[in-house]
């Protein structure tokens, strides 16, 4: 699987302007290492590959993955997903602001203030820059 070009360009732009990018997925910990090839593989931009049981599906004793409760007390300025539920506990539980990427597994209603719904990446980048007091360049 390709990743996404405006993806990308998008989260090298974050990286060149000193933001730190955490890439954070509930795959199981076994998929930590073929993920991380995968990001190196396709020079996807990041600082760090965290995997968290999002969804109560896996331990995380004695593995790297961390629970809800341990991701929710790391900071993080904004986050994108893909997932409703995912960007309502981000928005409502850690505060943070989220931009929803459009997809069909997530069009139901939200009405939380901190849940941004974005059609694609440059979307996204439009909905962070606004958030931290800038245009997009």
């Amino acid at each position: 699987m390709e990743p996404v070009a405006e993806a990308l360009n998008v989260l090298r732009r974050w990286q060149k302007e000193g933001f730190e990018i955490a890439i954070v997925t509930g795959r199981p910990p076994e998929s930590f290492e073929p993920s991380l090839e995968w990001l190196v593989k396709h020079r996807v931009s990041h600082d760090s590959l965290i995997v968290v049981d999002k969804y109560s599906r896996f331990k995380t004793e004695n593995t790297m993955a961390i629970s809800l409760d341990e991701l929710a007390v790391r900071q993080f300025c904004w986050a994108v997903e893909d997932s409703l539920p995912m960007a309502e506990y981000l928005a409502g539980h850690m505060k943070v602001p989220v931009a929803l990427i459009d997809c069909p597994w997530n069009r139901t209603d939200t009405d939380h203030a901190q849940v941004s719904r974005c059609k694609d990446w440059n979307a996204i980048a439009d909905a962070v820059a606004v958030k931290n007091g800038a245009k997009r360049r």
